[in-house]
């Protein structure tokens, strides 16, 4: 889910817990992040999705895999200068 709306174009960033859940997702637009608190997600969590054997959403096929992979790795939120967790 997270790499889809990174490839988006969504930032996002590990949210609060509720209930059973110990992180949740939020996904935030670009003039959203002055007046959000979050910390984005950052290297550890991008170095971690590379290694998971469950990165690509279900529906997609092995042709574009590269082009999310791309899209995610050139995410301004993983460029010098953000805000990463």
């Amino acid at each position: 889910m997270r790499a889809s709306l990174l490839a988006a174009g969504f930032y996002v960033a590990q949210g609060a817990a509720t209930g059973p859940k110990v992180q949740t997702t939020v996904a935030l637009t670009a003039g959203a992040l002055p007046w959000r608190g979050e910390t984005l997600l950052g290297k550890e969590w991008i170095e971690r999705w590379e290694r998971s054997g469950a990165r690509w959403p279900l529906s997609l096929t092995g042709e574009n895999q590269p082009d999310l992979l791309e899209r995610v790795r050139l995410h301004p939120q993983f460029q010098a200068g953000a805000k990463l967790q």
